[in-house]
């Protein structure tokens, strides 16, 4: 068996259009807040939702009075930026352009909101707790933002009740009329991830007939919701990272970010210069190791790093190139057999061998990532005469569109490990 340890240059490419429309089998994370930091500047969050009547049975009497309307959304923990015990304040906007769920949103989304806030609300954010509590699946603990709303929405909402009026019971048409909320921040160091499909968020209406006090409530999880993520780098060491898709070589570092869509491309040429000397050739192991990963307490990294294959002009290779076509998958597809799996917005990710997607899971003994696409990379070898040498290494878990994490890695941090056997022929 021989060994060969391949280097693997590297550069950053700022990539356009990552989702963060919120889909059923994904992570269902809400990001509203701002952080700055010294390495990619500053990245501010603003979370977009529609509402809903949780019931449009409602009878409203003559004798009903409005009180007031209060938005209450759940963190999930998810938190990233300054350390330790800081208030968080945000500033609820209504949104002014009707959401479509046949539609996708992304951080770079433009959707308009009205000027003036309909209400303010602070919450007081721990770091510390928020990262135990995120990495603790049996956490139980319930934190939330809670913002008094305008009484002159409230009221226009209030009067919209009607059971016997479709622009009420329909969504389709009151989504029209009551088109949603945007939470941005005000004053804040933190960005924060809310769970809007929680029981504990929801957006509840007060009023009372006589003595008895009655609410409506309207829920947050069955319309559109994603979030805006605005990126500021302009101070930053990678200020130069400005156009899409263009490569961007820094001299001594790589950098990935999601949120912002900054991914680290790496080129495997030199896979394909050292294999084609090698006329039969078993690949019996294959590993990437990320190694020299930057140390922060305050901002942690990825628990996982993916492989999405890149086309030349530093897009994403997907599985269907042809929208028009959508039954049809692209011939790399067919010609990879399978090796590249179906995943997010139908990007093609690199697979390991049991057939799941390559995530690179974080080794702390090792400050390294590391991960065994073996069978990726022999046939990649196998259909070299059609050459795939471009890799995306981007965050996966926090997923992309539902984070703000970010790393730094050495340049010359990427190593491609092989070992591998060359069969002889028999004479036979």
């Amino acid at each position: 068996m021989v060994y060969a340890e391949i280097p693997v240059e590297t550069s950053v490419l700022w990539m356009d259009s990552l989702r963060t429309t919120n889909l059923q089998g994904e992570s269902l994370r809400i990001l509203a807040g701002n952080y700055t930091d010294p390495v990619f500047g500053s990245a501010q969050a603003q979370a977009f939702m529609q509402y809903r009547p949780t019931t449009t049975n409602t009878v409203i009497t003559s004798a009903a009075i409005y009180d007031s309307i209060v938005l209450k959304l759940r963190y999930d923990f998810y938190s990233y930026g300054s350390q330790g015990e800081t208030p968080q304040t945000y500033a609820v906007h209504e949104v002014l352009d009707t959401l479509f769920s046949d539609r996708a949103y992304y951080s770079n989304s433009v959707v308009s909101i009205s000027r003036s806030p309909l209400g303010i609300g602070t919450a007081a954010v721990n770091q510390e707790f928020f990262k135990s509590e995120f990495d603790d699946t049996d956490a139980d603990s319930v934190i939330t933002l809670k913002v008094k709303l305008s009484n002159t929405f409230g009221q226009r909402l209030f009067d919209a009740v009607d059971r016997e009026d479709e622009n009420y019971t329909n969504f389709d048409l009151f989504k029209n009329v009551f088109k949603g909320l945007a939470v941005l921040p005000s004053n804040c160091d933190k960005v924060t991830g809310f769970n809007h499909t929680d029981l504990n968020s929801v957006l509840t209406l007060y009023y009372h007939e006589g003595d008895d006090k009655k609410t409506i409530t309207y829920s947050l999880s069955a319309g559109v919701t994603f979030s805006k993520i605005i990126p500021d780098r302009s101070a930053s060491e990678i200020s130069a990272l400005d156009q899409f898709y263009t490569e961007y070589t820094p001299a001594s570092k790589a950098y990935i970010q999601s949120g912002t869509s900054v991914i680290t491309k790496m080129d495997f040429s030199k896979f394909y210069e050292y294999t084609d000397t090698i006329p039969n050739l078993v690949i019996n192991s294959a590993e990437i190791v990320v190694s020299g990963v930057e140390q922060s307490s305050q901002y942690y990294l990825p628990k996982t790093l993916s492989l999405t294959l890149l086309k030349n002009n530093n897009r994403y290779k997907t599985y269907v190139e042809d929208p028009e076509n959508l039954q049809t998958p692209d011939p790399d597809y067919v010609k990879l057999n399978g090796v590249v799996v179906l995943a997010d917005e139908l990007k093609f990710l690199v697979a390991l061998d049991q057939g799941g997607v390559m995530n690179m899971g974080y080794n702390s003994s090792g400050n390294s990532y590391n991960s065994f696409p073996t069978l990726f990379f022999q046939r990649l070898f196998d259909v070299k005469d059609a050459r795939y040498p471009y890799i995306a290494l981007r965050a996966s878990d926090p997923q992309p569109g539902k984070s703000v994490t970010r790393f730094v890695i050495p340049k010359d941090g990427v190593k491609l490990k092989l070992y591998y056997t060359r069969p002889t022929q028999s004479d036979n």
